[in-house]
Parts: C-alpha cells; sequence; structure tokens
C-alpha cells in the first residue's frame, strides 16, 4: 500500500508492478560478476525480453499483470524495444538500468521526473543493490511485526501456489529477514543518509506524519497525493493477502491468523535480531 502512495507525486516516475532487476544486481555484485550481467543484458535483445516475461528482471507491461489484471497500464511496445536497442552500447550495470528507466518512461508516455520508483518484496535485497551500484540511488524499507508480516506471507503464497511457507521456505524466510536487520544495523554513515526505514505500524497510525519524513528524505515537496493510495491515477483500496480483488476491497479490520503454534515459536525464537533492530 505504501508504493501505492507514491504514484500521484509529480516528481516521481512509478512502476506499478514489482521489478527485480535491483535484486539481481545485489546478488552477483557480491559474487563479483556483474560484468556478466551487463554483457547478457546487451547480447540478444529478444533473450532479454523473454526475462521480462517471467518477471524475474522487470514487469511485462504488454500483457494484463499477474495480480492487477483489472489494471490498464498506458504502454508503447513500439517505443519499448525502440529504447532498448540502446542496450547495445552499455557499459557499467549503471547504464543498463539507466536505459531500462527510460525504456519504461517513456513507453508508458510518461516524462522523466526526478526519481524513478521501483518496488520489490524482497526484505531489502533490491535497495541494497542500488545502494551499492546505483550511486545517485536512495531507498525505503518498510518493516512490520514480523508475526504479521509472515501471516500476510503464509496466506499470500497459499492463493498464489507458489513457495509455500512451510519448514524449510519458512527458515529461509527468517533469515532474510535476519539479513535485512543486519545489513541496516551496520551500514555506514554515507549509505544510512541515503536509506530511510518506514514501519508499517507507523504509517498506519500516523500516515501524514510518516509521508512527510518521507518526502523530506527524498528532498521532494510534501503532496497531498502522498496520503492518496492511487494505481496510475486510479483509486487503490489495499493489496492485502487477505482479501480476493486487490484494489477494490478493503482488507479486514482483524486478520484471519492462520500460523500454526509451533510456527509462532520458531518466529520468535529465530526473529530476535529483527526485532531488536526495528524495535519490535
Amino acid at each position: 500500500m505504501f508504493s501505492a502512495m507514491l504514484d500521484g507525486h509529480p516528481e516521481l516516475n512509478w512502476l506499478p508492478d514489482e521489478a527485480f532487476f535491483l535484486e539481481h544486481i545485489y546478488k552477483l555484485g557480491k559474487t563479483g560478476d556483474l560484468p556478466l550481467l551487463v554483457k547478457a543484458s546487451k547480447s540478444n535483445i529478444d533473450y532479454f525480453l523473454r526475462g521480462l516475461e517471467n518477471r524475474w528482471i522487470m514487469p511485462d507491461f504488454s500483457k494484463p499483470l499477474v495480480d492487477f489484471p483489472d489494471l490498464a497500464v498506458p504502454w508503447s511496445q513500439e517505443i519499448f524495444l525502440r529504447e532498448l536497442n540502446a542496450l547495445k552500447s552499455c557499459e557499467s550495470i549503471a547504464d543498463v538500468w539507466s536505459v531500462l528507466v527510460s525504456a519504461y518512461v517513456l513507453a508508458m508516455g510518461q516524462r522523466k521526473r526526478r526519481f524513478f520508483c521501483a518496488k520489490a518484496a524482497d526484505f531489502g535485497r533490491s535497495v541494497f543493490g542500488a545502494l551499492e551500484h546505483l550511486p545517485n540511488s536512495y531507498g525505503i524499507v518498510i518493516v512490520r511485526n514480523p508475526i504479521n508480516t509472515l501471516n500476510s506471507i503464509k496466506r499470500y503464497r497459499e492463493k498464489g501456489g507458489y513457495k509455500l511457507l512451510t519448514w524449510p521456505t519458512l527458515l529461509e524466510t527468517i533469515r532474510e529477514m535476519n539479513e535485512l536487520a543486519s545489513y541496516i544495523a551496520n551500514l555506514s554513515a554515507e549509505m544510512r543518509n541515503r536509506v530511510f526505514v518506514l514501519r508499517y505500524e507507523d504509517i498506519v497510525s500516523g500516515k501524514k506524519q510518516e509521508m512527510s519524513k518521507v518526502a523530506q528524505f527524498l528532498n521532494i515537496p510534501f503532496s497531498e497525493s502522498l496520503l492518496i493510495p492511487s494505481m496510475l491515477g486510479r483509486e487503490w483500496t489495499s493489496n492485502s493477502s487477505f482479501i480476493e480483488h486487490a484494489g477494490t476491497q478493503r482488507p479486514p479490520s482483524e486478520r484471519p491468523f492462520i500460523l500454526s503454534e509451533d510456527e509462532v515459536s520458531i518466529i520468535d525464537q529465530g526473529l530476535e535480531q529483527f526485532r531488536t533492530v526495528f524495535s519490535y
């Protein structure tokens, strides 16, 4: 829901679906393989587009969105493909990202604005990739009470039938949440100035106060649009795991609790570091 509050700001270009390219930058940067990613990105555009089809790189707006099929995204595939030709001249990962930004902005019929906003539910890895490899980037990390987070994730994955939250994936998710906490706790002073940590509970209880802080962090004017969730100008109610139709239904005041007692026990034991860093 936070991401949808960035949609209408005049200084922000905004993607209405998840983009995981920055997460790949982070992972391949750790292994020193970014030059291979640059080479792969420029070698064959048709091959590159296959990654878009499965949302592994960036969203594919040439067809209805997986999670939001009713949302009409203004899109020119012709402009998009034309702009992607610039990948052939890229020499760095920052060059590749710049080409992608231009291609998406222009294909959506927008003008380039001060910030290009991409979202990804990957426990901060996209933020880390941007911070480490894109010098002019900023990151906003959203955290939530870990029990409620995992209760929601469990429900979301059950609905999608993908990567169900059973013992192996639950423990992997706990590890990923602790990696996020560790990364934030050990940021350098320079990096800390480029990251804003937002707690879900704070924005629910004080939306205007928290969004004012976000605007100050990004050094953009506060706008009332930051208080109104929307998707490409369309009113947006929620993307809760506990509703059937994203954007048109409001979440229940009390979410069903579907974690077992054993799962709660493991979560409490495993996420002590996360709770300490984010004050839960």
